[in-house]
């Protein structure tokens, strides 16, 4: 019982941790490019942009079942890293934003949109690698 909450508490540790760092480097990253964007804004530059985001969003959905369903048979010794579901996510996060930078660099007036697109993207590979280099799922 003591275990399952000394995990549960550094999870929520971890978890809000992050938030609040991702916050601040959104407020500040804003500032400095005078960028007008929400926290977690969705804003799709055109429809082009919007369909084909869906349609990468779909196919990550059903990577990830699939990664569920290979986890599950493959069994705990036979697991590789790269269907880890904390990777595919990873990998989901490069796709969607790099796609959207390149939207926001192709289509909008203001450069800055791709650029704080590509410094969040990189921010938070920094922290997903943190948090996969150091497998914080697996201390318990």
């Amino acid at each position: 019982m003591k275990e399952e909450f000394m995990f549960l508490t550094e999870l929520f540790i971890v978890i809000v941790g992050s938030l609040v760092l991702m916050y601040v480097f959104h407020w500040l990253m804003k500032k400095w490019l005078r960028v007008e964007r929400g926290f977690f804004s969705e804003k799709h530059v055109n429809e082009k942009h919007k369909k084909i985001e869906s349609r990468i969003r779909v196919f990550f959905i059903i990577s990830m079942l699939f990664v569920l369903v290979l986890n599950i048979s493959l069994g705990e010794d036979e697991q590789m890293w790269t269907v880890e579901p904390l990777f595919i996510f990873a990998l989901f996060i490069i796709v969607i934003e790099g796609f959207r930078a390149r939207i926001e660099w192709r289509y909008t007036s203001n450069r800055n949109e791709a650029l704080f697109t590509l410094c969040r993207l990189l921010f938070l590979l920094v922290i997903i690698g943190s948090l996969l280099l150091t497998s914080f799922w697996r201390f318990y």
